[in-house]
């Protein structure tokens, strides 16, 4: 029997906050001034103004590629993926702003 499986992301699939995280890898000097955005503005809006400010860095498409294959994914949790995958289940990942 197969089923279709939802996942949160952050601290689920992940042992981190993929914002604040991505942010330290690609621009550890731009935390101080994303966490001043992140007391004025909506969260998803300070998180598009740390992204221009990481692109106006000149930080590409390919290094936030490269980051992400770094995320620390909880090991439990990668393989119970990779075990339900070849179950044949459906896996999504239901987010609020998660895309890439």
């Amino acid at each position: 029997e197969r089923h279709v499986i939802v996942f949160d992301f952050d601290w689920s699939l992940i042992n981190e906050n993929s914002d604040y995280w991505i942010i330290k890898q690609l621009g550890k000097e731009l935390v101080p001034q994303f966490k001043k955005l992140c007391s004025s503005l909506h969260f998803t809006d300070a998180m598009d103004e740390a992204m221009k400010l990481l692109f106006d860095k000149g930080v590409k498409k390919e290094d936030f590629e490269r980051a992400f294959a770094k995320v620390p994914f909880f090991q439990e949790m990668q393989e119970g993926v990779r075990e339900m995958s070849k179950q044949g289940h459906s896996l999504y990942i239901l987010s609020d702003a998660n895309t890439f």
